[in-house]
């Protein structure tokens, strides 16, 4: 009696999503929200404030239409932890290359920008716009 080898393929790998679907860390961001209610248990994500900062214009040269640049000296680096929404600063296209190709701190430096003051204002106006 032959054994079907895909048949057995497919309930093995189904049975290892289900598996992996139950081990699965709850969010700490509710979607619905977009606020971080477990202060302190890693970076926060907020799409909504991502949204916000993506509309406003260039830190450097005030360009509209920015990207949005996370500010990685803020958190300490951990292997595939990406750094919270909530440190983040519009720059435009070639200010964000330009950051990404040179060091950090002398970029601020050369262009006076205190990005972290910078990005905790951001959302702190943010969360005052969510919770007057």
């Amino acid at each position: 009696m032959k054994r079907n080898l895909s048949n057995l393929n497919s309930q093995h790998t189904a049975a290892l999503r289900r598996a992996a679907k139950k081990a699965r860390p709850k969010p700490l961001v509710p979607k619905a929200l977009g606020v971080r209610l477990d202060e302190g248990k890693g970076p926060v994500r907020d799409g909504a404030h991502m949204s916000r900062v993506a509309g406003q214009r260039c830190l450097v040269c005030n360009m509209p239409h920015p990207q949005v640049h996370h500010i990685r000296e803020c958190f300490p680096r951990t292997m595939g932890v990406k750094v919270g929404d909530d440190k983040t600063v519009p720059l435009c296209v070639t200010h964000h290359a330009e950051l990404h190709m040179t060091n950090n701190a002398a970029f601020w430096t050369r262009y006076g920008v205190d990005a972290v003051r910078w990005a905790d204002n951001f959302y702190r106006e943010t969360l005052s716009r969510r919770h007057p």
